[in-house]
């Protein structure tokens, strides 16, 4: 198995009001053959609920559609994922705390997420152009 490819990228972070502040966000790249690896197991994990859900007297007309329809979702959703959020690094713009953003699922911005420090909603974003050149 070959070892992730993980970049790192530098984002802003932003809070309303307030100006934005650097970050690092650490990426992890997929392959075509990791993402639909990544999808099959998704798929076959919600499909492996479809069918435990048979079993259950009533539910089973709800959570059998619901499952099999999840599945597919999941599955379509990480086929498309090439890049996912590993971790982003950076001081908060509200309460200047440096740390950890908790952050999952595909790499796309704007994003928002919490400060676990302040507990203030924070925007993920393309750093200004100033701070791209310099």
């Amino acid at each position: 198995m070959p070892a992730p490819s993980i970049e790192e990228r530098p984002i802003a972070l932003a809070a309303f009001g307030k100006g934005s502040r650097p970050a690092i966000a650490r990426v992890r790249l997929w392959g075509r053959g990791e993402r639909m690896g990544r999808a099959a197991k998704g798929l076959l994990a919600y499909w492996a609920l479809a069918a435990a859900g048979a079993f259950i007297p009533v539910a089973h007309l709800f959570l059998v559609p619901g499952f099999l329809i999840g599945g597919i979702v999941v599955g379509l959703r990480r086929s498309g994922e090439d890049a996912t959020f590993e971790e982003v690094r950076g001081a908060c713009p509200l309460c200047g705390v440096e740390g950890e953003f908790r952050v999952r699922g595909k790499f796309a911005l704007p994003r928002e997420t919490d400060c676990a420090g302040c507990g203030g909603r924070v925007m993920l974003r393309e750093p200004e152009l100033e701070t791209r050149i310099g």
